[in-house]
């Protein structure tokens, strides 16, 4: 599947990247220390908070291509 998932990507042009998605919350996205859960967010121990799953594809994006968005949007 995977192997089908990038040449599929290849053919309009785009890389495609394999992260392991295991404990990929456990970390804050932006500060690489612990954090804990506060309702559907999470909070670092530098009282960064933001949305667990938001977090998680901050680390996915991380992990596969070493960048990281600065700055996310408030959803509507």
């Amino acid at each position: 599947m995977i192997n089908a998932i990038e040449l599929e990507a290849q053919e309009y042009g785009m890389k495609a990247y394999e992260v392991i998605g295991y404990n990929i919350s456990r970390l804050c996205a932006y500060h690489n220390n612990e954090r804990h859960a506060v309702l559907e967010g999470i909070k670092c121990s530098l009282e960064h908070e933001l949305h667990s799953d938001l977090n998680g594809a901050l680390n996915i994006l991380k992990k596969a291509t070493g960048m990281l968005i600065q700055g996310t949007a408030k959803p509507l």
